[in-house]
């Protein structure tokens, strides 16, 4: 009787595994980001570090604003140096907060990838699945009042609607960023949104071979990691890409043909 129980429960166990290994696999991961990644860090936790811009071209479609920003320095504080590994403690949501990948959601990486941005900067922790679909639909509307529509915003449109929508407009794109530019603006406080070809992510939760262009948010770093915010997938929190995996795959919106538009990044920065 007693060999019969454990037959079943050995029979019932390897059933569940087989049957739930997608998630298990994914739980391993999670756990994996989780107690490997850097300590998050709130807003008001970062220690500044002195930023060592490289050459890159720095650009606004604002016209308000006269003068090209840059990341500030404080000479109030020491420069350590940039730290070998950092982590900003942005909230995430999936573009789809309820899983329906439905219209807009299917296309609101974007969306996702702003308002993570925002509520990091406004120093908010969390939101919940109905808070985030909500603000996700609100700002669908406002681009379609904007814009006229909301699908395949390029850098210079999503940072429009940082600065007009939002009011940051210390906010500003880096055309051609190196890896430092990137590490240095974490480091320093701001999240980093990067436009990519999404079929060439090569991110494994992604439905069919991805979306053909994405949007995702880089929170921290390690020393040849990227720790993003990927909306594309509700396990996209902290989820990892090689550094110059990102570098590789970073393409603005250009119409169509996204595999050959420019390398680009936005600086969420705020005053």
């Amino acid at each position: 009787m007693k060999k019969t129980v454990i037959t079943a429960i050995i029979f019932f166990g390897l059933g569940y595994v087989a049957a739930n290994r997608h998630e298990l696999l994914f739980a391993f991961e999670q756990y994996r980001n989780q107690a490997t990644a850097p300590d998050a860090l709130a807003r008001d936790e970062v220690m500044f570090v002195e930023p060592a811009i490289e050459e890159s071209e720095i650009t606004t479609s604002t016209p308000e604003i006269k003068e090209i920003p840059e990341l500030p320095k404080h000479e109030d504080k020491e420069a350590p140096g940039l730290p070998t590994e950092f982590n900003l403690a942005i909230p995430f949501t999936s573009q789809a907060p309820h899983s329906n990948w439905d219209m807009p959601y299917q296309e609101a990486c974007e969306e996702a990838s702003i308002l993570m941005s925002i509520w990091f900067i406004d120093e908010v922790t969390s939101r919940t699945k109905d808070e985030a679909d909500q603000e996700i639909l609100e700002l669908v509307a406002w681009q379609e009042e904007e814009f006229g529509y909301y699908k395949d915003t390029t850098a210079e449109e999503t940072l429009h609607i940082i600065h007009k929508r939002f009011k940051l407009t210390d906010a500003y794109i880096i055309e051609n960023p190196t890896i430092r530019d990137i590490t240095d603006a974490i480091a320093f406080g701001y999240p980093v949104i990067v436009p990519a070809a999404g079929k060439l992510l090569d991110n494994p939760y992604f439905t069919g071979d991805g979306p053909l262009y994405h949007m995702l948010v880089i929170r921290g770093y390690t020393k040849d990691e990227f720790i993003t915010n990927d909306p594309g997938t509700r396990r996209g929190e902290q989820f990892r890409y090689k550094q110059q995996h990102i570098m590789d795959v970073m393409h603005d919106w250009n119409g169509g043909d996204v595999v050959n538009g420019k390398k680009a990044v936005i600086i969420v920065k705020n005053k």
